[in-house]
């Protein structure tokens, strides 16, 4: 399985390895909202996994860890995400 596909999406694991976060942390965030994926990458079957745009993911992901590391709560960092509109 490719972790990149056609340069602009990319899985859970890639997302991952390239920011530096686990995919235990890329799922917790995409279940509050703060990262959405693209897509899935078989729409009718529902085990199929997600894809992330890259180019809009990555900087929201470093985004999230920095805001992580100067202590800022959840709830904080989303209000900053909707203000961005990242």
């Amino acid at each position: 399985m490719p972790k990149l596909i056609k340069g602009k999406m990319v899985s859970i694991g890639a997302l991952a390895e390239e920011t530096g976060a686990s995919i235990a942390q890329v799922r917790f965030w995409t279940s509050l909202n703060l990262l959405k994926p693209s897509r899935k990458l078989d729409p009718t079957n529902p085990r199929s996994f997600f894809l992330y745009n890259k180019k809009r993911s990555i900087p929201r992901i470093k985004f999230i860890q920095a805001k992580k590391k100067e202590r800022y709560k959840i709830k904080d960092i989303k209000e900053q995400i909707k203000k961005e509109k990242f």
